[in-house]
């Protein structure tokens, strides 16, 4: 009887565990196939993030996940009975997929997809008309890295440059590269951060300009850099520092870092300011 009683317990053990597995959306465990070929789709644009996946025989539908850290919890963001699911996001992050079949769900998390820009987190100085002329003005946004140099180069075509349109103020403005007395660069279009600095409008959408003035005060900037094909490049600039140039009267420093997003036309960074 007693050996009876042992196995009894035991084996009521594992049903709790096997069930526990199974339908905790928190960890792996269930018996279901794990989601393969999880994907952003290039059909993602603005911050409506479009995941597309493969299907999984006999489930009932499938289970959406989104972290904004690597190292973060699974937070769910959605069920869906297809093979396509767009999450409209607030923030830059990665995304996670699971089948489910009533309380059963995959063995395994789908190989995790994020929509990360590239961190460039050097930093870059460039300075208005009011600072020394051998000083750079202009800056040119590279995917993994940027690029300053002289307005009065014909041969630098900047995104953007310092511009000062007054003297003896703390303030300075952004121009685009192909706009004002130094615009033979490419175009560039800045809009203010909108609450949350992980995300933006699109462009074409809300308020946009190639003149942006700068304050002391501001922590961040978006930028859209539109390609002849229609396509957009957003860029984040960040960690933004306006200071007086100390070996001039007049002049101003523009510090900052920037995040340069590699999906055309997706609008997500992460939440640095």
């Amino acid at each position: 009887m007693k050996k009876l009683l042992v196995s009894a317990l035991i084996l009521g053990i594992a049903v709790i565990a096997g069930c526990a597995g199974d339908d905790d959306p928190a960890g792996p465990g269930g018996t279901l196939a794990t989601v393969q070929n999880l994907v952003v789709s290039e059909a993602s644009t603005g911050n409506s993030i479009v995941l597309t996946w493969s299907a999984v025989e006999s489930v009932d539908g499938y289970k959406v996940y989104f972290r904004e850290t690597a190292d973060g919890n699974w937070a769910e963001v959605g069920t869906e009975s297809s093979t396509t699911f767009t999450h409209t996001a607030t923030v830059a992050g990665y995304y996670t997929v699971r089948a489910y079949k009533g309380n059963d769900y995959s063995e395994q998390y789908a190989n995790p997809v994020n929509t990360l820009p590239n961190i460039v987190n050097t930093i870059y100085r460039i300075y208005d008309n009011f600072a020394p002329a051998n000083y750079d003005s202009g800056f040119i946004f590279g995917p993994n890295s940027g690029q300053t140099g002289k307005v009065t180069d014909p041969n630098f075509k900047q995104d953007i440059y310092a511009y000062d349109e007054s003297k003896g103020d703390p303030d300075v403005w952004l121009y685009s590269g192909d706009y004002g007395q130094f615009g033979n660069g490419n175009r560039t279009y800045m809009a203010d951060p909108k609450g949350d600095y992980g995300c933006c409008n699109p462009y074409g959408s809300g308020e946009w300009y190639q003149s942006y003035r700068l304050y002391q005060t501001d922590k961040a900037v978006f930028c859209a850099l539109p390609y002849s094909s229609g396509n957009v490049i957003y860029v984040k600039m960040y960690g933004l520092a306006v200071s007086p140039e100390p070996s001039s009267q007049n002049g101003t420093e523009v510090a900052f870092m920037y995040e340069y997003q590699t999906m055309e036309n997706v609008t997500v960074f992460t939440s640095n300011y």
